[in-house]
């Protein structure tokens, strides 16, 4: 969990980072303007009847935390407009900027992915992309489980944190779970030949799917592939299958964010000067 000092106010930084954006001008029209959240998706403000808006440790917080992520609408008079993030990924939505995530582990968040077969390139396994493409979810977003025990550490609550991924689909963003080195997960390993492992599960799968009909590929819950020990019963996949460091996935991630924007020098060396 945030340290109990920390407040976390994900809806409002949001809208900060947001209101700072819609403030630069750009004369080309060309600028794409973007905000990486580097969160462990748990946010530490409820809404409560007396005061609109508290930041703390309290437990109830982190319980709205999680079921919180679904109030788009909230009744009247609860005060959940508040701590609602889904409002502020309107607003960026709104304004056009996109907001990318990056989502940390913890104790009580697992980053995952659900490791799909694709639909469009058969002996594959599904991208992100393609994900959203065809519309499925690519985290798993359930209810929680656990959540009358009283230690935090307790709770699972990893599910709906992984709502973050929609958040950031929904503006054009990317969605970067950090996970542990599928390698290192295992103890040891040989990555190319893990790739293929994946490859092969993912396109029997496929197969298996395409002989049962056409519509049997897009059912988000036939089209999951389970490949123990790297993904658990529901098909989440905990590790990085490219067996990379933290440090490489967030290059990496970053990386492919710049490369997709376009650049444009407002001003010479010689002039800044």
């Amino acid at each position: 969990m945030p340290r109990l000092v920390a407040n976390v106010n994900i809806r409002d930084g949001l809208l900060k980072a947001g209101e700072m954006l819609s403030t630069v001008t750009d004369d080309q029209g060309v600028a794409i303007n973007h905000i990486v959240l580097v969160t462990d998706g748990l946010n530490g403000c409820s809404p409560d009847v007396t005061s609109p808006l508290k930041c703390n440790h309290a437990k109830d917080n982190y319980l709205y935390s999680a079921t919180g992520y679904k109030q788009y609408n909230p009744p009247t008079g609860t005060g959940m407009l508040g701590a609602s993030i889904p409002s502020a990924v309107n607003y960026l939505a709104q304004e056009k900027v996109r907001l990318h995530v990056v989502l940390t582990p913890t104790k009580q968040v697992k980053p995952h992915e659900i490791l799909r077969a694709s639909i469009d390139n058969p002996g594959k396994c599904m991208s992100q992309g393609e994900a959203a493409g065809h519309k499925l979810p690519f985290t798993d977003s359930g209810e929680i489980n656990d959540t009358t025990m009283a230690d935090y550490e307790a709770y699972r609550v990893f599910h709906h944190p992984s709502e973050m991924a929609k958040y950031a689909y929904q503006t054009g963003g990317n969605f970067l779970p950090l996970r542990p080195s599928c390698c290192a997960m295992a103890g040891a390993c040989d990555a190319a030949a893990l790739k293929q492992i994946m490859e092969d599960a993912c396109e029997a799968k496929h197969t298996q799917l395409f002989a049962a009909g056409p519509t049997a590929l897009a059912d988000p819950d036939q089209n999951i592939v389970t490949l123990a020990p790297y993904t658990d019963s529901e098909g989440r996949f905990f590790c990085d299958p490219d067996n990379r460091t933290f440090a490489q996935q967030l290059s990496g991630f970053i990386s492919g964010i710049l490369s997709d924007t376009p650049f444009r020098l407002a001003a010479s060396k010689d002039e800044i000067q």
